[in-house]
């Protein structure tokens, strides 16, 4: 029997069969040894009213055999046979035929001496085949209930068997609608949950396909064009031209760069090199490169606070300071501020970039990193490749800490929290 409802029908079956068996047992045991009990007790009245009557009647007797009219009325009496013989086994009296029956006692009024043997001729035994119908019946009574209870139970699993074999078979819409005991609704619940998990990550996976091919095609289109106009002769070869078309090139090279260094932090299969690093220096760095292109829109760069120096990898740190720097001078306004804010605390530091912009909408503050995501209200616009937090997040992560991404008055954070000391910590991967 493979299905459970077979098992389970089985399996009760089994059990009431067990229970009724020993029940059963017991109950016959029990009756037969009450019955005998009474029996014996009966049967120890009867023979010492035997003994005292045929006491009686022997005292005027000349034999024993002149009893036997006493003995026939007690026989008839109690129902049982009577047996008298002489000392040397001589029967005297007998009501009825067959072996002598077990021995009372000795009669000692009469003649001579004698010996009493009475036997019951009424026996009672418990009725085991009764017993063994009644069970049988309480038996079949039980898988009748059995089967059906099983299958009831089974019904809603059956259900949630079907929807993971049509989710396994790509019906990603598939759901569970069980109204069962809170244990198998549970589980459907559980398997509803991980179906939204699956359609959703495969709507990411459909979305961020798309969005990879779109931004592969404009600088692989940009630079087909570009080749195309030299060779008709419509662009002349100059080095402006083809520094352009450099300019293009770089771009997709940058956008692969970027897309394998997410594919590597998803995987957590990006090695950090770590060393005792002044982070505060790296900070000064990341914001020494970008100020000529924050001076053009007269956005004011600066750092607040200082830490010790920390075991990390300057070189994945000055990437995430980047990415940030950039994203907050891309959207602080002209004339505006990015402040960088470095905190040391008992086991970490925080990393606090705040600039001056129109902020993000509350429903995108954790969607701002998800890999070619960009903001469609207060951050649209951009012309990023959407990789940047992304990357800064996983980095963060693989270093064992974490970004978060606030609103503030007038602007927006975004805070990178780092441990101090991360020697007995495993890297994560992006989405753990």
């Amino acid at each position: 029997m493979r299905s459970l409802a077979a098992r389970i029908a089985l399996l009760v079956s089994v059990l009431t069969m067990v229970a009724v068996a020993v029940s059963a047992t017991g109950i016959a045991v029990a009756t037969q040894y009450a019955v005998d009990s009474g029996l014996r007790q009966r049967q120890a009245e009867i023979n010492a009213n035997v003994v005292k009557d045929l006491d009686e009647a022997g005292k005027g007797a000349t034999s024993w055999a002149d009893t036997s009219p006493t003995a026939n009325q007690l026989a008839r009496t109690y129902a049982v046979r009577i047996v008298i013989t002489t000392g040397e086994g001589q029967v005297q009296v007998d009501t009825g035929s067959g072996p002598t029956p077990p021995l009372v006692g000795s009669l000692r009024p009469g003649p001579e001496p004698a010996q009493l043997y009475v036997a019951s001729t009424v026996t009672a035994t418990v009725p085991v085949p009764l017993i063994a119908l009644l069970a049988l019946i309480m038996m079949v009574a039980a898988a009748l209930v059995a089967i059906p209870l099983a299958r009831s139970l089974t019904k809603s699993l059956d259900l949630v068997g079907a929807t993971v074999h049509a989710i396994r078979n790509g019906d990603l819409g598939a759901r569970v609608d069980v109204m069962s005991p809170d244990e198998i609704a549970d589980l459907a619940e559980g398997v509803n949950a991980m179906a939204e998990e699956l359609q959703a990550g495969e709507r990411r996976r459909l979305q961020q396909s798309a969005d990879i091919a779109h931004e592969l095609r404009s600088p692989l289109t940009n630079i087909r064009n570009h080749l195309d106009a030299f060779s008709d002769g419509l662009l002349p070869l100059t080095v402006e031209n083809l520094r352009a078309l450099d300019t293009e090139t770089q771009r997709l090279s940058m956008l692969v760069d970027d897309l394998a260094t997410v594919s590597s932090l998803e995987e957590g299969t990006l090695r950090l090199h770590r060393r005792a690093s002044d982070l505060a220096a790296l900070v000064d760095a990341a914001l020494e490169v970008r100020r000529a292109s924050a001076l053009s829109r007269h956005i004011s760069l600066a750092r607040a606070g200082t830490c010790e120096t920390i075991d990390i990898d300057p070189d994945r740190v000055s990437q995430i300071l980047g990415n940030l720097l950039d994203n907050a001078i891309r959207f602080a306004p002209d004339g505006g501020s990015v402040l960088v804010e470095v905190a040391q605390q008992a086991q970490t530091v925080k990393i606090r970039v705040v600039d001056s912009g129109p902020g993000i909408d509350p429903d995108d503050l954790e969607r701002v990193f998800e890999r070619l995501w960009r903001a469609d209200q207060a951050r649209a616009g951009s012309t990023n490749r959407g990789l940047g937090l992304a990357i800064a997040r996983g980095l963060a992560i693989a270093h064992s800490g974490d970004i978060r991404a606030e609103n503030l008055p007038g602007g927006c954070s975004f805070t990178v929290t780092l441990p101090r000391d991360d020697s007995t910590v495993c890297p994560r991967r992006v989405g753990a």
